[in-house]
Protein backbone atom coordinates (compact mmCIF):
# COMPACT_ATOMS: atom_id res chain seq x y z
CA UNK A 1 0.00 0.00 0.00
CA UNK A 2 2.74 2.76 0.77
CA UNK A 3 4.07 1.49 -2.88
CA UNK A 4 1.16 2.82 -3.93
CA UNK A 5 0.43 6.05 -2.39
CA UNK A 6 4.32 6.47 -3.22
CA UNK A 7 3.93 5.97 -7.14
CA UNK A 8 0.31 8.01 -6.90
CA UNK A 9 2.17 11.45 -6.17
CA UNK A 10 3.48 10.62 -9.87
CA UNK A 11 0.53 10.00 -11.31
CA UNK A 12 -2.11 12.90 -9.70
CA UNK A 13 0.02 15.83 -11.55
CA UNK A 14 -1.40 14.22 -15.07
CA UNK A 15 -4.78 15.40 -15.10
CA UNK A 16 -4.19 19.09 -14.90
CA UNK A 17 -1.17 19.28 -16.81
CA UNK A 18 -3.45 17.14 -19.90
CA UNK A 19 -6.06 19.43 -18.93
CA UNK A 20 -4.30 22.78 -19.70
CA UNK A 21 -2.59 21.61 -22.67
CA UNK A 22 -5.32 20.12 -24.47
CA UNK A 23 -7.64 22.73 -23.42
CA UNK A 24 -5.42 24.90 -25.31
CA UNK A 25 -5.48 22.49 -28.10
CA UNK A 26 -9.15 22.22 -28.53
CA UNK A 27 -8.96 25.88 -28.74
CA UNK A 28 -6.95 25.94 -31.61
CA UNK A 29 -8.86 22.86 -33.75
CA UNK A 30 -12.13 24.84 -33.02
CA UNK A 31 -10.81 27.93 -34.60
CA UNK A 32 -8.97 25.71 -37.17
CA UNK A 33 -11.98 24.20 -38.13
CA UNK A 34 -14.01 27.37 -38.04
CA UNK A 35 -11.22 29.41 -40.89
CA UNK A 36 -10.97 26.28 -42.86
CA UNK A 37 -13.12 25.27 -45.55
CA UNK A 38 -14.23 22.44 -47.37
CA UNK A 39 -16.11 22.09 -50.33
CA UNK A 40 -17.12 25.51 -49.83
CA UNK A 41 -18.20 25.48 -46.35
CA UNK A 42 -16.46 25.82 -43.14
CA UNK A 43 -15.16 22.42 -41.20
CA UNK A 44 -17.17 23.15 -38.32
CA UNK A 45 -20.59 23.17 -40.29
CA UNK A 46 -19.40 19.17 -40.26
CA UNK A 47 -21.86 17.38 -38.50
CA UNK A 48 -18.92 14.81 -37.78
CA UNK A 49 -16.38 16.95 -36.83
CA UNK A 50 -18.51 18.94 -34.96
CA UNK A 51 -19.44 15.98 -32.58
CA UNK A 52 -15.82 15.05 -32.36
CA UNK A 53 -14.99 18.44 -30.84
CA UNK A 54 -17.59 17.97 -28.58
CA UNK A 55 -16.06 14.91 -27.69
CA UNK A 56 -12.84 16.37 -26.54
CA UNK A 57 -14.68 19.02 -24.63
CA UNK A 58 -16.29 16.78 -22.72
CA UNK A 59 -13.95 14.47 -22.16
CA UNK A 60 -11.48 17.78 -20.62
CA UNK A 61 -13.81 18.97 -18.86
CA UNK A 62 -14.21 15.45 -16.97
CA UNK A 63 -10.36 15.42 -16.71
CA UNK A 64 -10.37 18.70 -15.11
CA UNK A 65 -13.43 17.52 -12.42
CA UNK A 66 -11.14 14.08 -11.92
CA UNK A 67 -8.22 16.81 -10.41
CA UNK A 68 -10.63 18.90 -8.55
CA UNK A 69 -11.42 15.82 -6.84
CA UNK A 70 -7.97 15.19 -6.35
CA UNK A 71 -6.09 18.60 -5.09
CA UNK A 72 -9.60 18.31 -2.74
CA UNK A 73 -8.47 15.20 -1.35
CA UNK A 74 -4.52 16.13 -0.85
CA UNK A 75 -5.98 19.36 1.38
CA UNK A 76 -8.29 17.20 3.34
CA UNK A 77 -5.25 15.59 4.16
CA UNK A 78 -5.77 12.80 2.31
CA UNK A 79 -3.54 10.11 -0.23
CA UNK A 80 -5.42 9.47 -3.53
CA UNK A 81 -4.17 6.17 -4.81
CA UNK A 82 -6.85 4.85 -6.52
CA UNK A 83 -8.02 8.41 -8.25
CA UNK A 84 -4.84 8.85 -9.46
CA UNK A 85 -4.68 5.98 -11.82
CA UNK A 86 -8.20 6.86 -12.82
CA UNK A 87 -6.43 10.45 -13.74
CA UNK A 88 -3.54 8.41 -15.41
CA UNK A 89 -5.92 6.51 -17.97
CA UNK A 90 -7.98 9.15 -18.60
CA UNK A 91 -5.35 11.61 -19.50
CA UNK A 92 -3.88 9.14 -21.51
CA UNK A 93 -7.32 8.86 -23.05
CA UNK A 94 -7.53 11.89 -24.05
CA UNK A 95 -4.08 12.22 -24.87
CA UNK A 96 -5.30 9.70 -28.19
CA UNK A 97 -8.37 11.22 -28.65
CA UNK A 98 -7.02 14.58 -29.19
CA UNK A 99 -4.17 13.33 -31.43
CA UNK A 100 -6.34 10.90 -33.60
CA UNK A 101 -8.99 13.60 -33.99
CA UNK A 102 -6.33 16.44 -34.31
CA UNK A 103 -4.76 14.74 -37.07
CA UNK A 104 -8.02 13.66 -38.23
CA UNK A 105 -9.05 17.22 -39.34
CA UNK A 106 -5.27 18.23 -39.95
CA UNK A 107 -4.97 15.80 -42.72
CA UNK A 108 -1.18 16.03 -43.61
CA UNK A 109 -0.72 19.50 -42.06
CA UNK A 110 -0.91 17.54 -38.48
CA UNK A 111 2.37 16.17 -39.36
CA UNK A 112 4.94 18.43 -40.70
CA UNK A 113 7.79 19.71 -39.05
CA UNK A 114 6.48 22.26 -36.39
CA UNK A 115 9.49 24.93 -37.43
CA UNK A 116 8.29 24.69 -41.02
CA UNK A 117 6.09 27.32 -42.51
CA UNK A 118 2.97 24.80 -43.37
CA UNK A 119 2.86 23.60 -39.37
CA UNK A 120 -0.70 24.04 -38.32
CA UNK A 121 -1.20 24.30 -34.40
CA UNK A 122 2.57 24.62 -33.87
CA UNK A 123 3.12 21.18 -34.15
CA UNK A 124 0.88 20.50 -31.27
CA UNK A 125 -0.91 17.54 -32.91
CA UNK A 126 2.33 16.50 -34.16
CA UNK A 127 3.89 16.10 -30.99
CA UNK A 128 0.70 14.02 -28.87
CA UNK A 129 0.49 12.08 -31.79
CA UNK A 130 3.87 10.99 -31.43
CA UNK A 131 3.67 11.23 -27.81
CA UNK A 132 0.82 8.95 -26.44
CA UNK A 133 2.01 5.91 -27.49
CA UNK A 134 4.89 6.45 -24.96
CA UNK A 135 2.45 8.23 -22.40
CA UNK A 136 0.39 5.30 -22.24
CA UNK A 137 3.06 3.17 -20.81
CA UNK A 138 5.45 5.82 -18.85
CA UNK A 139 3.75 5.55 -14.85
CA UNK A 140 1.90 2.23 -15.26
CA UNK A 141 -0.37 0.76 -18.47
CA UNK A 142 -4.15 0.98 -18.24
CA UNK A 143 -4.22 -2.25 -17.39
CA UNK A 144 -1.99 -1.87 -14.36
CA UNK A 145 -3.87 1.38 -13.15
CA UNK A 146 -7.58 -0.73 -13.60
CA UNK A 147 -6.32 -3.51 -11.36
CA UNK A 148 -4.98 -0.84 -8.94
CA UNK A 149 -8.47 0.70 -9.38
CA UNK A 150 -10.19 -2.36 -8.77
CA UNK A 151 -7.98 -2.84 -5.31
CA UNK A 152 -8.05 0.30 -3.86
CA UNK A 153 -11.08 1.96 -5.26
CA UNK A 154 -13.76 -1.06 -5.29
CA UNK A 155 -11.67 -3.37 -2.62
CA UNK A 156 -11.44 -6.01 -4.69
CA UNK A 157 -8.39 -8.48 -3.98
CA UNK A 158 -5.12 -8.89 -5.81
CA UNK A 159 -5.52 -10.03 -9.06
CA UNK A 160 -1.86 -12.01 -8.72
Amino acid sequence: YHLMQALAFERRSLAPITYGGFKRALEELVKYAAQTEHEGKPLSQNSVIRAKLADLAIDLEVLRMFAFQIAWRISQGQIPVYESSRNKIMSDEVMRRVAITGAELLGVYSQVDPDSEWSKLNGTIQGAYLGFPGMAIAAGTAEIEKSIIAQFGLGLPKSY
